[in-house]
């Protein structure tokens, strides 16, 4: 299933809303945002290039029955976001993971930073699989919204993480 959203800082300027997604304190209030039940945080590579890693034990009440037979005990999630040094014109682009250990969904794609109308735009482009006999994609379709819900948390934390940088 193809997953398609976007991120918005208005105001925002590029490198500084790289400067967040790369930081390790941005990193665990997005965390702490999604209500893990726990998590660990790991920022490597250079600096210019870095990778972004977070794993996330959710709860599963928001999931729907079916899924959460399967992940009683919560679900885990590995995220790993790879970043590319930054384009000529300040874009940054990241190839985006997301793993399930011991479930058989994953996603792949990319993220785009780019400036957009005087401040931050991040677009998100990505393939969902679950590989499922006869219930993948229920898994798929239960899955996507909760990725977009995810992103709108991580939206509402840069933002809240940006007007504190700007009011100090």
């Amino acid at each position: 299933m193809k997953i398609s959203d976007s991120y918005s800082y208005p105001g925002a300027d590029l490198g500084c809303v790289f400067a967040m997604l790369t930081n390790r304190d941005f990193q665990r209030l997005k965390c702490e945002a999604t209500l893990a039940l726990s998590y660990t945080v790991d920022i490597s590579g250079e600096p210019g290039a870095p990778v972004v890693s977070t794993r996330r034990r959710l709860p599963t009440d928001r999931l729907p029955d079916f899924v959460r037979a399967m992940v009683r005990d919560g679900i885990e999630i590995i995220e790993t976001i790879t970043w590319e040094a930054a384009g000529a014109d300040g874009r940054r682009e990241a190839a985006v993971a997301l793993s399930f250990p011991g479930q058989p969904i994953r996603m792949t794609g990319t993220l785009e930073l780019r400036s957009e109308d005087g401040g931050t735009l991040g677009a998100l482009v990505a393939d969902l699989r679950a590989a499922v006999p006869l219930v993948g994609g229920r898994i798929e379709k239960a899955t996507a919204p909760l990725i977009s819900q995810a992103m709108a948390i991580e939206e509402r934390v840069g933002q809240e993480w940006l007007k504190k940088l700007d009011s100090s």
